[in-house]
């Protein structure tokens, strides 16, 4: 099975992760430098018109979509900028998505503001996606995973420890190690159920 990573990030977090901190791409990984926002809405509009290539002039894998986006960004007071969970930023990222595919996004939660932009975040997945999101609260960790697929089924009868046999089952194929999800996995609930 061959993996392939791209990553979306700020020149200068780029700059500075590998100046200070050593990052490097490896075999497989592509690291753009840019606004994620435009990058993600350039590469959907190209699946439009030429399925081959990215915004930046990166080549998209074959099938031109993801079998994964994940979606992890802050702003100086540790909140999500709405843009990140707008009706058009999920819709590009649906568009991205290939069949079975998931958006996962990290959403830091435990105080008032935090928690009204999750409740909002919330609110858009369920519109970008019925009937395929789910909240995935991380015990101890101030953090609320949003997960979201275009097929209901992929979340649907879910538990942690359903999760948890997932994710090993898969992290074996690779050849992955894993840690022990269903310790750090409060529940696992359709996002329906948040109202």
């Amino acid at each position: 099975m061959t993996v392939a990573l791209r990553c979306c990030e700020a020149q200068a977090v780029i700059d500075a992760a590998t100046s200070c901190l050593g990052l490097r791409a490896y075999k497989g990984a592509t690291l753009v430098g840019g606004d994620a926002l435009t990058w993600v809405r350039d590469a959907a509009a190209a699946l439009q018109t030429n399925p081959a290539a990215d915004s930046a002039g990166a080549a998209l894998p074959a099938q031109a979509q993801f079998d994964a986006i994940f979606v992890d960004v802050y702003d100086a007071d540790n909140v999500t900028p709405p843009p990140f969970y707008s009706e058009a930023f999920l819709a590009d990222c649906r568009a991205l998505l290939a069949p079975g595919g998931a958006l996962l996004q990290n959403l830091h939660t435990g105080n008032a503001a935090l928690d009204t932009a999750f409740t909002s975040a919330a609110s858009a997945y369920s519109r970008a996606f019925p009937g395929g999101a789910a909240a995935v609260p991380v015990w101890g960790q101030g953090n609320t995973i949003v997960c979201a697929s275009c097929e209901a089924s992929v979340f649907s009868g879910r538990s942690a420890a359903g999760v948890q046999r997932a994710a090993e089952g898969e992290a074996a194929a690779l050849g992955l190690a894993t840690f022990d999800v269903a310790q750090r996995l409060v529940e696992f609930r359709a996002l329906g159920e948040l109202r």
